[in-house]
């Protein structure tokens, strides 16, 4: 979700969601290429526009089967990874991040903040020397 006051942002993160469609828009934010194009079917701008197909929704349902094994897969990763950093996290080298407690996170990926540049690269060094992959 996201959240502004800001029309033109609003407007351009609304073709964003629609895949580029100029329909939904309302402040005026179209680019002058937009503008030559009227239609309600215009794409003027390079998105992404992929409809699912009956077997992608197959497929889908099929995993979603799987998403409670998923979940608990990346819970138990996230824990392992907190207990493995937590003395980082205590030195003040970096910080982990915390969720409500009524929040459940099942994440997808693990971020850290890290204090320094040093104990970035420190940390990204030693992971992937892991086989553990890491990006910014």
């Amino acid at each position: 979700m996201v959240v502004t006051n800001n029309a033109r942002l609003a407007d351009l993160l609304r073709a964003l969601r629609a895949h580029g469609w100029i329909r939904d828009m309302q402040a005026g934010a179209r680019s002058p290429r937009a503008i030559r194009h009227r239609s309600a079917l215009s794409f003027p701008d390079h998105r992404f526009n992929v409809r699912p197909t009956e077997i992608n929704a197959a497929i889908g349902l099929e995993q979603l089967k799987k998403l409670p094994g998923f979940n608990a897969s990346r819970r138990d990763i996230a824990r392992r990874l907190d207990a493995g950093l937590a003395a980082l996290d205590q030195a003040g080298d970096l910080t982990l991040i915390r969720h409500h407690p009524r929040v459940e996170p099942a994440p997808f990926g693990y971020t850290v903040l890290c204090r320094t540049r040093d104990a970035r690269d420190g940390l990204r060094d030693h992971l992937e020397a892991a086989g553990i992959e890491t990006g910014r």
